[in-house]
């Protein structure tokens, strides 16, 4: 949530959970038995398969309270899934969504610039 975060303006240039029903794995199972391509279903499945997975997992070990105290949902999880799974970049050690960077890859009209001040901090401006 921004509410005056330093990240306020690139949280508002994310999708909404409603933006990202794109994805294979999200589709309903009658949406997803329908196509008619076999090797995307099953992969579809087992992504939302292993999804489940982790959030059962989360939900078992009691870690389901954010930093900002709301409640990890099956929703919530599938939501930040999903920004990872179509934003985040692989930085050598792991995955990183970096602001201005990651917007490249989601929208042609995005109004941003990149920068890197005197200090040699990386900035956005949106």
């Amino acid at each position: 949530e921004g509410g005056g975060s330093f990240y306020e303006a690139y949280l508002q240039s994310l999708p909404l959970p409603e933006d990202m029903l794109g994805a294979a794995w999200r589709w309903s199972a009658d949406v997803l038995d329908a196509q008619p391509s076999a090797e995307l279903v099953a992969e579809a499945k087992a992504l939302r398969q292993q999804i489940d997975e982790e959030f059962f997992i989360l939900k078992a070990a009691g870690a389901t309270q954010l930093a900002s105290g709301t409640l990890l949902t099956q929703d919530i999880w599938d939501f930040g899934r999903a920004l990872v799974k179509t934003r985040a970049l692989d930085v050598g050690e792991g995955l990183a969504l970096v602001p201005g960077i990651e917007t490249a890859n989601h929208d042609e009209n995005a109004l941003f610039e990149v920068f890197i001040d005197d200090d040699g901090q990386l900035g956005l401006t949106a």
